[in-house]
C-alpha cells in the first residue's frame, strides 16, 4: 500500500506538472520581408519583465498565466507592439512593422542597381553562356541542390516563378543579378542568393570571341 501510495502521489504531481493548462505559440513575422523574427524580445506590458524571447523559427509558447495579458513584442529596428493573446487561440501570428530606416534598407538591398556600365553586354551573342553543358540539365542540378525554399512560403503557400536575368561575364563569373519579374519577397530574395552562388560559367561568343552576355533564367517554385 506505501508502495501504491508513493506511486500515485508521484502521478498526482507529475500531473500537475504537466498537465495543467494549455501552452499557446506565438510567432512573431516581418510580413513585408516574409521571414519570422528571432529574438524578439517579450515582456509583460504593465511591469515590464522580461518572460523570453523568439527562437530561430520565430516562435515562443506562453502558459496560462499569460493568455488575456497586454505583452510587449521589442526589437531593433522595429516598432514595438502591443497584444494580448486570448485564451480561446490555438496559434497565433504577430507582425511587426520595420521602422523607416530598416524598411528603407530593405528596399535598397531589393533594388537592382548595376555594378557596372552594361553599355558592352551582348543581348543576343552568338553562342550563349552555359553552365558546365549545353543543354542546362546542370543548371538544374544546381538549384535542385542548393535551392532553399522559404520556411515562410511553405507555410503562407506561396509558390510561383521567379524571372532572374544576370550578366555572365567573360571570365565565367556572374554579375548584375536581377530579378525582372518577381513573385514574393522570399522567393525573390532566395532567387537572387543562389543564383548568386554559382561558380563560373562558359561564356558567350560573339564572332568567335568571348564577351559579356546577358542570361535569363526562371526559377520554379511548387509545392504539391
Amino acid at each position: 500500500m506505501k508502495i501504491l501510495s508513493t506511486f500515485l502521489l508521484c502521478f498526482t504531481f507529475a500531473f500537475s506538472l504537466f498537465g495543467k493548462g494549455d501552452l499557446i505559440t506565438i510567432r512573431l513575422i516581418d510580413p513585408v520581408q516574409e521571414i519570422y523574427l528571432e529574438d524578439v524580445e517579450i515582456y509583460t506590458a504593465q511591469n515590464h519583465v522580461l518572460i523570453g524571447k523568439t527562437n530561430e523559427s520565430g516562435n515562443f509558447s506562453i502558459g496560462e498565466n499569460y493568455f488575456n495579458t497586454t505583452l510587449e513584442f521589442v526589437k531593433k529596428g522595429y516598432k514595438t507592439r502591443n497584444s494580448a493573446v486570448s485564451s480561446k487561440s490555438k496559434d497565433v501570428e504577430i507582425s511587426l512593422e520595420m521602422l523607416d530606416e530598416t524598411k528603407t534598407a530593405f528596399d535598397n538591398a531589393m533594388k537592382f542597381i548595376p555594378t557596372d556600365s552594361l553599355t558592352d553586354v551582348v543581348q543576343f551573342p552568338d553562342k550563349e553562356a552555359y553552365f558546365k553543358d549545353t543543354t542546362k540539365r546542370e543548371i538544374s542540378m544546381f538549384l535542385m541542390h542548393n535551392l532553399r525554399y522559404p520556411e515562410y512560403a511553405l507555410e503562407h503557400d506561396i509558390m510561383g516563378k521567379v524571372y532572374m536575368k544576370f550578366v555572365v561575364e567573360k571570365d565565367g563569373t556572374l554579375s548584375n543579378v536581377q530579378v525582372i519579374r518577381g513573385v514574393s519577397a522570399c522567393l525573390d530574395k532566395e532567387s537572387i542568393e543562389v543564383v548568386s552562388l554559382f561558380p563560373k560559367w562558359v561564356p558567350g561568343e560573339k564572332d568567335g570571341v568571348p564577351v559579356r552576355s546577358f542570361f535569363m533564367l526562371p526559377i520554379n517554385y511548387y509545392v504539391e
